[in-house]
């Protein structure tokens, strides 16, 4: 994984950060993550929605608010409820 890692990381860093996150939810922690910007928060999770999505569909802001999920929530297949 972590010959992969080094390998994708150019061209295919999304791939290669989602390849170690499904590892982290099945238990292997393989490759330690550490953002050096952004000590508290850390790397995002998910992607947010779009400003058009949340601008013009009411559910959709009243259910992920300002944006602050992307920090915390887990998409579904990294151990995430939704």
């Amino acid at each position: 994984m972590n010959q992969k890692y080094l390998a994708f990381f150019e061209e295919e860093s999304l791939e290669a950060y989602s390849d170690i996150r499904r590892l982290k939810a099945m238990g292997d922690d393989v490759i330690e993550l550490k953002n050096p910007f952004n000590q508290t928060v850390g790397f995002p999770q998910r992607f947010p929605y779009g400003s058009g999505d949340v601008t013009t569909n009411p559910n959709v802001a009243e259910a992920y608010g300002d944006g602050s999920y992307v920090y915390t929530e887990e998409v579904w297949w990294a151990g995430g409820s939704r």
